[in-house]
């Protein structure tokens, strides 16, 4: 912020990626925002935690996370605090840079209440309404305007006569370990349009993470050999057992869908499972919805959204049940921006992202999740194709953190969703652009 002094920090591991950070979280002694302390902490967090009233959870959870940390500084503090209180809210940020000796970070505002009597809005006493608006609405004003970058959770901790595990100890920061650094491990994952562009960018990272992938393409194999290459490369992978390889498929032709599962299980003698659709079509001329020929019309659909369905329909069929099975689709942001010129493509994408919501609900008892992650506008080929430079420039404007999207910042959200931590995430929509939408 302006006037205020850039504090240095130390450059987080892939292992501890928040080393050097401080986080807040308000409600940070009980229920969820418990949770939330302790893993921030476990990725190498100093944590700050706000409670209301009592001490005594606050108190144990300090002493179990600096304990476990073995480490002088502490790595964690209690500080009381009503969220509500503008006075009391800036005291709670002056006592994390007293106290660690930087800004804060990050704000996890995480406090919030819920009547237990539940009652309707015409027997809503004024008393309740005004001690529910305080804490939660007053709480994200007054935090948001101490601090510019933070998260809200709607969801609010558990009432304090649930059950006994809430009081629970809290759990050990886990070790390094392999299934940890690798959450993917030997987990088989198909990702159509995988050679170029975000879906590149997705193989690579899901490679990373232990994954065995199947690079599908549509046309150019040059492309895909190279990122197969650079998997096999980079895992020491020998040439009768890679890691990564490439599959030709049209994912809008059943038989072709059908024979890159084949072609996967073969490969890896293990179904797959994972599916991360990401082949996709634009219209570069961005014509309005009169001047879209039919033609172009079928293509985007065949492709974004017939293509899909069936690639849908055959990993619910055909991916491993049980436990880690994910489908993961790309959608769009423009979905949600409704942008001229772009009428046939968002409705291609609005249709897959209501069929990810049904899956979601019909692969019950399955173990499957299906989710939609929706990018902004990422600096891909496909973006550039047919903008000017002043188009260009204009959507740069329109985001809040000025600047284009990159293929990295999506492929480790689609990592997430993948990984058994994605699981609770099932039937939703992730749009991942900076703010654009």
């Amino acid at each position: 912020m302006a006037g205020e002094t850039e504090t240095t920090m130390e450059k987080p591991s892939p292992s501890l990626p928040l080393a050097g950070r401080v986080a807040i979280v308000t409600g940070g002694s009980r229920g969820i925002g418990r949770a939330i302390t302790v893993h921030l902490q476990s990725l190498g967090a100093k944590v700050v935690i706000n409670y209301a009233s009592n001490s005594n959870q606050a108190d144990l959870l300090v002493s179990e996370l600096n304990s476990a940390a073995n480490s002088s500084p502490p790595v964690a503090i209690a500080v009381r605090v009503d969220v509500s209180n503008p006075d009391q809210v800036k005291t709670l940020f002056d006592r994390a840079e007293e106290e660690f000796g930087c800004q804060a970070h990050i704000l996890v505002n995480c406090a919030g209440v819920l009547n237990p009597k539940y009652p309707t809005v015409a027997n809503t006493t004024v008393a309740d309404w005004d001690m529910m608006l305080n804490e939660i609405i007053s709480a994200d004003h007054f935090n948001s305007s101490s601090y510019p970058i933070f998260l809200s959770f709607n969801s609010i901790p558990f009432h304090s006569n649930m059950a006994e595990s809430i009081a629970a100890p809290a759990p050990q920061p886990q070790p390094i370990t392999q299934s940890l650094l690798l959450p993917l491990q030997d987990r088989v994952a198909i990702v159509t349009g995988g050679s170029r562009g975000i879906g590149r960018a997705i193989s690579l990272h899901l490679a990373s993470l232990g994954a065995k992938i199947v690079i599908n393409y549509s046309s150019n194999s040059s492309e895909a050999d190279l990122v197969a290459s650079l998997i096999n490369t980079n895992n020491s992978s020998s040439a009768g057992n890679p890691r990564a390889i490439t599959i030709k498929a049209d994912v809008s032709d059943p038989a072709q869908v059908k024979s890159l599962f084949d072609a996967a299980k073969s490969a890896f003698n293990s179904q797959p499972h994972i599916l991360v659709n990401s082949a996709g079509v634009l219209d570069p001329k961005y014509p309005t919805l009169f001047d879209t020929t039919l033609e172009e019309f079928d293509r985007t659909f065949s492709v974004n959204t017939r293509g899909a369905f069936l690639c849908f329909k055959e990993a619910s069929n055909r991916l491993k049940r049980g436990g880690g099975g994910r489908i993961i689709c790309l959608s769009s942001s423009i979905v949600g921006a409704l942008r001229p010129g772009y009428g046939a493509y968002a409705g291609s994408k609005a249709a897959v992202e209501a069929m990810v919501k049904i899956l979601a609900k019909e692969l019950k008892g399955t173990g499957i999740t299906a989710n939609c992650v929706a990018p902004g506008p990422i600096a891909t080929e496909m973006f550039f194709a047919g903008k000017t430079e002043e188009m260009v420039r204009r959507v740069v404007d329109e985001c809040p953190l000025s600047r284009l999207g990159e293929s990295k910042d999506v492929a480790p959200v689609v990592g997430f969703l993948a990984s058994d931590a994605g699981e609770w995430v099932n039937g939703q929509v992730v749009r991942v652009n900076g703010g654009y939408v």
